[in-house]
């Protein structure tokens, strides 16, 4: 990632509800960087732009519980593939408990 995405992102995940509501001019002033450069993090992202973005985020805020928990568990599917069937039971109890708590 580079710097700029890095701005980007501190600016979106401080406060990924406000996002929604800003423009692209907005997030990049925040940011201190330029339209051009939002719209490229959002490339980078393999979304088509700065709507999707806001359309991913409003997704996000809400049903955050089910997203997370859905995000936890594909990371450690995906993350993890050279687990054993045991381990893959014991990680999956734990990321559904810490879950749920």
């Amino acid at each position: 990632m580079s710097q700029t995405d890095k701005k980007i992102s501190e600016v979106v995940l401080r406060n990924p509800q406000k996002t929604v509501d800003f423009t692209i001019s907005e997030l990049s002033k925040l940011a201190q960087v330029s339209d051009a450069s939002v719209s490229r993090f959002c490339k980078n992202l393999s979304l088509s732009g700065f709507h999707q973005l806001k359309v991913e985020l409003a997704k996000a805020s809400q049903n955050e519980d089910n997203y997370y928990k859905e995000l936890d568990k594909e990371y450690n599917r995906r993350n993890f593939k050279n687990r054993t069937k045991r381990d893959n039971e014991y990680f999956e109890k734990i990321s559904d408990s810490a879950v749920c708590c």
